[in-house]
């Protein structure tokens, strides 16, 4: 891998999902400028009722979980750790004076390419 030798500005898409990376983007800041883009989808973060049990596969992995989607404890302990997940996200960003775009799978193309376009000129989308 090559080193950039001049600053730069990194924008990092992402869903954030795999654990944290602090000491890469850390290294990153020290010499750039960093931001983030956040692609999310609801179906990441709240699992529906579909009658019973079902086999999930975590496509990073290929780990194999046998979830039951009928149990209402489950699906708010997975609604709680995706929450908890994304908070310590954002507050490392914060922290971190990372600027941060949420953009949906749900989200208009029309209304992501403003977003894109106000936060790359260094606003707020």
């Amino acid at each position: 891998m090559e080193r950039l030798k001049r600053k730069s500005r990194i924008v990092i898409i992402s869903d954030f999902d795999a654990p944290f990376f602090d000491d890469a983007v850390s290294l990153l800041k020290k010499r750039h400028d960093v931001q983030a883009i956040q692609i999310s989808d609801e179906h990441e973060t709240e699992i529906p009722d579909v009658g019973g049990r079902i086999e999930i596969a975590d496509p990073e992995t290929g780990e194999q979980l046998l979830i039951d989607t009928s149990d209402p404890s489950f699906r708010e302990r997975y609604r709680q750790a995706a929450e908890d997940h994304q908070g310590r996200l954002s507050n490392y960003l914060c922290k971190t004076h990372i600027p941060v775009l949420q953009i949906s799978t749900s989200d208009p193309y029309r209304d992501v390419f403003f977003k894109l376009q106000t936060f790359y000129r260094g606003g707020t989308a």
